[in-house]
This record gives structure tokens, C-alpha cells and sequence, in this order.
């Protein structure tokens, strides 16, 4: 067996296994608009996320909120639609 069948495999068997998100149970207050861009530190504007998972909205979305991230989804979606016409 050479390299790149044993990496296939592995790749085979990791797809295989199920995808667990690990809980920390640490939470932290995420703002819903921002601060950077004019949100408050009130009650409606935060949600209460586990570390992680804050952290994961950033690696992912930066600092754009759920409005704007829903838009980037949209379009993202719509563009994948026309290229497969």
C-alpha cells in the first residue's frame, strides 16, 4: 500500500466516525451588532455562546453580524446556483 492509499483510507475512516463538538460549559457574551460598529452591551443586544463556539464565529465570519453573514450565505448559495446552470 502506498502513501496516498493510506491517506485515502484514513480519510475514509475519519468521514466515518461520528463529529463530536466538545462542551466547555465556559461562556462568554457575544454582541449581535458589534461594539466595534455601534452595538451596546445591553441584554438585547448579546447572546450567551460558549467560548469555543464564539471563537469559532470569528474564524470563520470575522466581525460581520448574523445579518450580514445570512447576506454572505445567500449570495454565496446564489452563485453557486447560476455556475451549476
Amino acid at each position: 500500500m502506498n502513501l496516498q492509499e493510506i491517506y485515502l483510507n484514513a480519510m475514509e475512516e475519519s468521514y466515518k466516525k461520528p463529529k463530536v463538538w466538545k462542551r466547555s460549559k465556559h461562556f462568554v457574551k457575544h454582541h449581535i451588532k458589534n461594539r466595534c460598529r455601534g452595538g451596546i452591551s445591553e441584554p438585547s443586544n448579546l447572546l450567551r455562546l460558549e467560548r469555543e463556539r464564539e471563537n469559532a464565529w470569528h474564524f470563520l465570519f470575522g466581525n460581520l453580524d448574523l445579518v450580514e453573514v445570512a447576506e454572505l450565505l445567500l449570495k454565496l448559495n446564489r452563485l453557486k446556483q447560476k455556475s451549476n446552470e
